[in-house]
C-alpha cells in the first residue's frame, strides 16, 4: 500500500477544480446540464480528483462520452419519447445518481491512503475493494447510458422479464436490443480502459499512488459491470417503473399521461422514477463490485 502525500493531494485537487469548472461551464453552454446539474457536477468532479486521479478521470470520461451519445440523433430520439430533452439537460438528481456512491467509496479510499483509517481491517485489500467499487460504479453508469442512448435506435427491443420473447416499443423500460446490449458492454469496457490508463498516467506524472488494480482487472471489471449493471437496470425498470405508450403518436409517454385516450400500459408498476431506478442499479452494482474484490482478496 502506497500512501498519498500532501503534495499529490493538492495537485489533484487543483486539477480537479480546473477541470470541474470547465466541464460545468461547458455543460451549461451545450445544454447537457441544468444549473443544478452543473453545481452538482462541479462538486463531485472536485471530490473525484481529490480522492484519486483515476477516479476523477473516469468520472470525466463517463460524463463526456455520455453527453455526446445523448446528443447523437437527438431529433430521432425525441420522436420516440415524449418530453425528450435535446442534449440531456441533466439536473442535480441525475448527476448525483451517477456519481454519489463512487464519491463516497473514493473518500474511503483516500482516507486509507492518507492513513486516517488504521487497523488490520484496512490496507491494500480495502483499497482494492473500494477502487473496484468506484470502477464498477462508473462502468454500470456508462453501460446503462450507452445502452439507453444507442439501443433505442437499434430496432425493436424485447422485454427482459419475458425472457426476451415479447417485443416492445423502443424506449420501453426493461426493453433490450442487440445493439443496446453490445453498447452496455462497450460502455463498461471504455471505463475500464480509461481507468487503467489514468492509473498509469497519474502515477507517472506525480498525481498519486496507483489504485492497486491491475490493467487487466480494470478491463475485465469494467466490461462485466457495464453489462451486469445494464441488466440490473433493465430488470428494475421493467418491474418497478411504469412504461406507457401512445399508440397514436407512436412514442413513450410519462405515467401521468397513462389515462389519456390511446395510451396503453406496456409494463412495470409505477413505484420508482427513472432516477430512482438508476440510483438502485448503480448502488447494487457498486456494492457487488467492492464485495467481489473483498471476497477475492480474503
Amino acid at each position: 500500500m502506497e500512501a498519498t502525500t500532501t503534495g499529490e493531494l493538492i495537485r489533484r485537487s487543483l486539477l480537479g477544480a480546473l477541470l470541474s469548472v470547465y466541464m460545468a461551464k461547458r455543460g451549461l453552454r451545450k445544454g447537457s446540464l441544468s444549473g443544478s446539474g452543473a453545481a452538482a457536477a462541479l462538486a463531485v468532479g472536485l471530490l473525484g480528483f481529490a480522492t484519486h486521479f483515476s477516479f476523477g478521470f473516469t468520472l470525466i470520461l463517463f460524463y463526456f462520452t455520455s453527453s455526446q451519445l445523448t446528443k447523437y440523433k437527438g431529433v430521432e430520439k425525441s420522436k420516440l419519447e415524449d418530453g425528450y430533452k435535446l442534449g440531456g439537460q441533466r439536473h442535480a438528481g441525475q448527476v448525483l445518481a451517477c456519481s454519489v456512491f463512487a464519491t463516497i467509496a473514493g473518500m474511503g479510499h483516500l482516507a486509507i491512503s492518507l492513513g486516517l483509517l488504521k487497523g488490520d481491517v484496512y490496507g491494500s485489500a480495502a483499497e482494492r475493494a473500494l477502487a473496484a467499487a468506484v470502477l464498477g460504479h462508473y462502468a454500470c453508469c456508462a453501460g446503462d447510458t450507452w445502452a439507453s442512448e444507442l439501443g433505442v435506435l437499434g430496432g425493436t427491443p424485447r422485454l427482459i422479464t419475458t425472457l426476451l420473447l415479447r417485443a416492445c416499443p423502443p424506449g420501453t423500460n426493461g426493453g433490450m436490443s442487440l445493439l443496446g446490449t453490445a453498447a452496455s458492454a462497450a460502455g463498461g469496457l471504455a471505463m475500464g480502459i480509461g481507468f487503467a490508463a489514468a492509473d498509469q498516467l497519474g502515477t507517472a506524472t506525480g498525481f498519486g499512488p496507483p489504485s492497486q488494480l491491475s490493467a487487466m482487472e480494470c478491463v475485465v471489471l469494467g466490461l462485466s459491470m457495464g453489462f451486469l449493471g445494464s441488466i440490473v437496470d433493465s430488470l428494475l425498470g421493467a418491474t418497478l417503473q411504469a412504461t406507457y405508450y401512445d399508440t397514436d403518436r407512436k412514442c413513450i409517454v410519462p405515467p401521468e399521461k397513462g389515462s389519456q385516450k390511446g395510451v396503453v400500459h406496456v409494463c412495470g408498476m409505477d413505484l420508482l422514477s427513472n432516477e430512482a431506478v438508476n440510483l438502485w442499479s448503480v448502488l447494487l452494482t457498486t456494492i457487488f463490485s467492492g464485495a467481489a474484490y473483498a471476497a477475492y482478496d480474503a
